[in-house]
């Protein structure tokens, strides 16, 4: 069972929901010691994890979307303690792809099975950057950065497909060629997006 869990909580993501009363709900008659850290800004999850690792944490939960999973990955790559996502963000597909319920209690609770199965997950590299799931440039790029959490807030998952038909009118044609191990790949291009 686990011990000692630290939640990390980005509150911009998502829709408001009462979080920390559907954790508690979860870990409260179990008699689970946990804390929470509040991200403010780009780093605060990463660092969060960081210091909860450092303190003895054995479980790092981060409530939020693919943005802030991918944050307090960066603390967690190449350790021991494992990551739980909560997912409390717009689109959460890093727990889709991994199957876990969108539902808050029901995502909490796999923490504290006996039952559930920890999982290593690669992680890929470009440059510097360390990334799940995907990476995207050109077109792709544009749209989810032109989804921005005004239009999240207003329209939901919706947002990824307003904003793609705003990028569809502002990304140029662009074309690239990708190298894997020496040795160039045939290239597709369509509105700056390799397929």
């Amino acid at each position: 069972m686990t011990k000692k869990i630290h939640v990390v909580i980005n509150p911009a993501s998502g829709q408001p929901q009462p979080i920390l009363n559907q954790i508690n709900d979860v870990f409260y008659p179990l008699d689970i010691q946990w804390e929470v850290s509040i991200t403010r800004k780009s780093g605060d999850a990463t660092r969060f994890a960081g210091q909860a690792i450092a303190d003895g944490a054995d479980v790092i939960a981060v409530y939020g979307g693919d943005g802030t999973v991918m944050e307090v990955s960066e603390a967690v790559q190449g350790g021991e303690i494992p990551m739980a996502i909560l997912p409390g963000g717009t689109a959460n597909l890093m727990s889709l792809e991994l199957g876990i319920p969108k539902n808050l209690t029901q995502a909490a609770q796999i923490m504290v099975e006996p039952k559930s199965v920890i999982r290593r997950i690669d992680m890929g590299q470009s440059g510097e950057r360390r990334f799940m799931l995907r990476v995207g440039m050109g077109f792709d790029a544009e749209k989810v950065k032109l989804a921005d959490r005004d239009l999240k807030d207003r329209w939901g998952i919706l947002a990824y497909s307003i904003a793609g038909l705003k990028a569809l009118a502002t990304v140029p044609m662009a074309h690239y060629r990708i190298t894997g191990a020496g040795h160039p790949a045939p290239v597709f291009w369509l509105f700056g997006s390799c397929y």
